[in-house]
């Protein structure tokens, strides 16, 4: 099963603008400039809620889970081929303000590049190797030993990464849970590569793309009791039994009938159109949102894994996955003898807000 969870706080901070509070941006940047001989730079702060990542927790008795951070691209500018990303535990608390980039006056009232919460208030403790900067001190502060490395590819614009070593230390208490920061590596931001910019979509969007940290875990089962196995090599029809509507507080159990598209005649008590078949224990789903098409809950060989039981394939969904008052449509794909077949029931739900 997957549990997404959006962040409660982001925010760039800028060495060029190091008293610059921008939390209520809808982007977030990565940014090397080198001009007048001066290196300027940004990094990405975010931080998800550890009381709300141990509700889940505790409410599906998870032992073993992992932990993946999904960011959207915006743009992508002038990055070299050998672009590589940071990511570490943040070791000092920090406050988000209201302010954005093109605030005028300048709105200094939370997180920056010098300040942990507020203009001349709080500023990072930069110590050793937790801490680089360049012309201006800040930039924020690391666990050094917590670093997970990204190299960003042409193909792959977005985010796709397994923290799981920093999530499972939180969960821990091994480190406190600060959050994130992303950066560029050291070494590209000390260079004097000329221009380089990353944006991602932030929590302030409104669409829905924002950061989300997957929680996920395998939660199937597979008993097949006395169904008959669907056979692949023929034609077959595939639906999920789904209402029109959940609420956004709803644990939906998501049921799959599947059957030969063609039924041979013979003599039977009950119809054979309702005989139901069970597809392959490597069978999985994935969800995409109805207008857009862009997978929203990305399939994950543990986390989105088809059950079985005697009444046929079912799988549990959390509603809180989804942004309310949208239409989405379960996808499945089906891996089997080194086949994958992708197939689109077109079925469409809506998740309600709760009132």
């Amino acid at each position: 099963m997957i549990i997404s969870f959006y962040p409660h706080k982001d925010a760039t901070i800028y060495e060029q603008f190091p008293n610059r509070s921008t939390e209520s941006d809808s982007i977030l940047e990565l940014i090397h400039d080198f001009s007048q001989q001066k290196k300027n730079n940004s990094r990405i702060l975010l931080q998800f809620s550890n009381s709300e990542i141990n509700e889940y927790i505790t409410k599906y008795n998870i032992i073993s889970a992992s932990y993946y951070l999904k960011m959207n691209a915006v743009t992508i500018d002038e990055i070299s081929l050998d672009t590589t990303l940071e990511f570490y535990a943040v070791s000092e608390s920090w406050t988000a303000g209201n302010g954005f980039f093109d605030s005028n006056p300048e709105t200094t009232n939370g997180v920056s590049w010098k300040y942990r919460t507020s203009l001349d208030i709080d500023p990072w403790l930069l110590t050793g190797d937790n801490s680089k900067y360049y012309h201006v001190s800040g930039g924020g502060t690391w666990i050094s030993e917590s670093i997970v490395k990204k190299d960003l590819t042409d193909k792959e614009k977005d985010l796709f990464i397994d923290l799981t070593g920093i999530f499972s230390k939180y969960q821990s208490n091994e480190y406190e849970n600060n959050g994130i920061l992303i950066k560029y590596t050291s070494s590209f931001e000390d260079s004097q590569y000329p221009y380089s910019k990353i944006q991602y979509f932030s929590r302030n969007s409104n669409t829905v793309y924002s950061p989300k940290l997957f929680l996920i875990w395998d939660d199937s089962s597979f008993s097949t009791g006395s169904l008959t196995p669907l056979n692949l090599e023929n034609e077959f029809v595939l639906y999920s039994k789904i209402n029109q509507q959940y609420n956004q507080n709803d644990t939906a159990k998501i049921r799959i009938n599947c059957r030969p598209k063609y039924i041979q005649k013979t003599y039977s008590t009950q119809s054979l159109y309702l005989k139901n078949y069970f597809l392959p224990e490597t069978t999985y789903y994935e969800v995409r949102d109805s207008v857009t098409n862009d997978v929203v809950m990305p399939l994950n060989t543990i986390g989105t894994k088809i059950s079985c039981d005697e009444s046929g394939n079912y799988f549990l969904f959390d509603m809180r996955n989804l942004q309310q008052e949208r239409y989405y449509k379960f996808v499945y794909k089906i891996i089997d003898n080194n086949v994958e077949l992708l197939i689109d029931p077109d079925q469409y739900f809506k998740v309600v807000r709760w009132i």
